[in-house]
C-alpha cells in the first residue's frame, strides 16, 4: 500500500505562514490536516524535482525511515506566490508535513542516542539506492545537513532521525526525457554516509538493510511511478526505463554495499 494521504491528506490550504527561498521555492502552510510545506508545480526546479520527492517519499517509506507525512494537494482557493516573485503557486503541489526537530550538527553524541540506531545503515543504503547528493555526496564530500533533521526526546535520552528534501534525488539518472544510464545501475559511489556515520555503521543494521532491498517488488514500484501526477509526470519510455533503474540498483547494493561499508563483509553465502 502507498503512503502518500494514507496518514495525512489536507484537503484545503487555509492560509500562508511563510515562503522560503531555495530551489523549489516551498511555502509554509496551514492546511485542515496540519502545518506543513507544499511544493508547485510550477517551482523553479520544475516538475522533476516534484517526481523525485514523491517517489523517494514511498521509497523511504517502505524502507522502514521515518519520512514526514506527505500527500499530493491538487487545490488551493488562496493565491499564493512563490518566493520573490509576483508568480501564482500552481497546483498539485507535494505536501510534506512540518516536523518540530533540528538540523543534525554532525556530532557523535547525536547518533549516540539515535534509535533504533539501525536508521543509520538504513539511511545510507536509502540514498545510496537513489543516489541522493543533498545529504551527503561521498565523491566531492558535500555536506547538506539541513536535509536531516534529529528529533530529540531529552527525557528518554533518545533522537528520532528524520530524513527529508529529496528533490534532488537520482542524480544523473533523472525524470526528465533522458534515460538512466546503465552504468548507473552499477556506480560504486556512496551518498548518505556522513563521516561520524563509520563507528555505527554494524554489520547487523547494514546487512538488515541492504537485505530489506532484495523483497523489493516490481509491482510495488510500477504503483510508486504511476502514482505520480500525469502533470509531473514523464514520458512511459521514461517511466519504464525509472522502473527498471530502481530494481537492478536495488540488486546491486543489496549485494555490493555491504562490501563499501564493513570492514570485515561476511563471506558469499552466508546469512
Amino acid at each position: 500500500m502507498l503512503a502518500c494521504g494514507r496518514f495525512c491528506q489536507p484537503s484545503q490550504i487555509i492560509r500562508e505562514l511563510e515562503s522560503l527561498d531555495s530551489s523549489t521555492r516551498p511555502i509554509l502552510v496551514k492546511t485542515d490536516c496540519s502545518i506543513g510545506y507544499i511544493k508547485a508545480t510550477n517551482n523553479p526546479a520544475g516538475t522533476v524535482a516534484l517526481a523525485s520527492e514523491l517517489l523517494a517519499a514511498e521509497l523511504g517509506t517502505w524502507m522502514g525511515l521515518r519520512i514526514p507525512n506527505f500527500a499530493v494537494v491538487r487545490q488551493c482557493e488562496i493565491e499564493l506566490t512563490l518566493y520573490g516573485t509576483n508568480v501564482i503557486a500552481e497546483p498539485p503541489f507535494f505536501f510534506s508535513e512540518k516536523i518540530e526537530a533540528e538540523p543534525y550538527t554532525g556530532s557523535d553524541w547525536e547518533l549516540e542516542l539515535v534509535a533504533p540506531k539501525s536508521d543509520i545503515a538504513r539511511l545510507v543504503v536509502f540514498d545510496t539506492w537513489i543516489r541522493n547528493w543533498d545529504r551527503y555526496d561521498d565523491r566531492d564530500h558535500g555536506s547538506n545537513r539541513d536535509n536531516l533533521l534529529m528529533k530529540r526526546d531529552f527525557p528518554q535520552k533518545r533522537v528520532s532521525m528524520i530524513p527529508i528534501d529529496h528533490s534532488h534525488a537520482f542524480v544523473d539518472v533523472g525524470f526528465d526525457e533522458d534515460l538512466p544510464d546503465e552504468n548507473l545501475t552499477r556506480d560504486a559511489a556512496i551518498f548518505g554516509k556522513f563521516p561520524a556515520f563509520d563507528n555505527f555503521l554494524d554489520e547487523s543494521s547494514v546487512y538488515e538493510a541492504t537485505n530489506h532491498l532484495n523483497e523489493l517488488t516490481r509491482e510495488f514500484v510500477e504503483d510508486c511511478v504511476n502514482n505520480i501526477p500525469a502533470e509531473w509526470k514523464p514520458s512511459n519510455q521514461t517511466c519504464s526505463a525509472m522502473i527498471d533503474f530502481l530494481l537492478h540498483r536495488a540488486e546491486f547494493i543489496a549485494q555490493e554495499l555491504p562490501q563499501r561499508l564493513l570492514h570485515q563483509p561476511r563471506l558469499p553465502g552466508v546469512q
